[in-house]
């Protein structure tokens, strides 16, 4: 939810912005906000089950993550 309301609040911000350049470092700080939300909810979670982020499960989703943030990153 807290991802949601947070672009939702960029989208308003985004359409506000002048130029090209302005929407684009809106939608980029919004992905930076909606990872850190993400991760420490995932953190949390894992935390009140007593689950280690490192098992199994957890270095499959990371590794499935890898390779759209390389091909963003090129």
């Amino acid at each position: 939810m807290g991802v949601g309301v947070t672009a939702l609040l960029a989208a308003w911000l985004a359409s506000r912005q002048p130029g090209l350049r302005g929407w684009f470092v809106t939608w980029l700080g919004e992905a930076v906000i909606a990872c850190l939300i993400t991760s420490v909810a995932i953190a949390w979670k894992a935390r009140r089950a007593d689950i280690s982020l490192f098992t199994a499960p957890g270095r499959r989703f990371a590794l499935g993550l890898l390779p759209p943030f390389a091909a963003g990153r090129s």
